[in-house]
């Protein structure tokens, strides 16, 4: 037994408008992905429209998604982690100084 997946009513002009618009400003045309930690789902969620409605719009507008959401997400995090290890590494020095002073 299959699943069935209930169809996307088409999107209205003014859906469009507002879906092409979204991702003009979360989407990278060139790298064929999302930017800031958005998604399909995302902008769905956002624009309170269904993720397969933006998935056609998308991939009718820029293509396919180019590289893995996954591996950009990691990427992501790691980001974060660096960040954090900064700040923690400052953090620590700053306590160092103040014991090395008594």
């Amino acid at each position: 037994m299959t699943a069935i997946t209930p169809a996307v009513r088409p999107a209205t002009p003014d859906e469009r408008m507002r879906i092409r618009h979204k991702l003009d400003g979360v989407f990278d045309d060139a790298k064929g992905m999302y930017l800031d930690g958005y998604s399909d789902q995302r902008v769905a969620e956002e624009l309170k429209l269904p993720r397969k409605m933006i998935e056609q719009i998308r991939e009718a507008a820029y293509g396919p998604i180019r590289t893995d959401p996954e591996i950009e997400q990691l990427r992501t995090d790691i980001a974060a982690l660096i960040a954090m290890a900064s700040t923690l590494t400052n953090r620590l020095a700053e306590v160092e100084k103040r014991f090395q002073a008594r």
